[in-house]
């Protein structure tokens, strides 16, 4: 993944204009490789969630608690946790001070979905 931190400074730019409770320059650049890096080295190896645990490619796990800590040192502060099982499969959703986290993972495709959107106001 390549993070084009031209894109970044021009989009922040512009909500800077509009917006003067926007988090610093280095803030959101720092947040949007997080997501990138987070992304890379633990979403896109994800092939298994269950109710406390989420399994790699590498058949190694982690728990969902340490998988949460790793995502706040990133992100910020816990605010939000759903984690249930549906019909199709299981359904994580994580906010954070920064950002929000969704984790989709489905029985029948053995298919797993991930979003990271990052807040870039305070």
């Amino acid at each position: 993944m390549d993070m084009n931190i031209e894109k970044i400074k021009d989009k922040y730019n512009k909500l800077k204009e509009e917006n003067s409770d926007i988090l610093s320059l280095e803030k959101v650049i720092s947040l949007e490789e997080g997501k990138e890096n987070f992304i890379l080295n633990y979403l896109s190896k994800i092939v298994k969630v269950d109710e406390h645990s989420i399994y790699f490619k590498n058949e190694k796990s982690i728990l969902m608690d340490s998988f949460i800590k790793k995502a706040e040192a990133i992100f910020g502060e816990l605010t939000f946790l759903e984690n249930r099982e549906t019909a199709d499969g299981w359904i994580i959703e994580i906010a954070f001070s920064f950002s929000l986290v969704s984790i989709h993972y489905y029985y029948d495709k053995k298919n797993i979905k991930y979003k990271i959107n990052v807040f870039w106001d305070r």
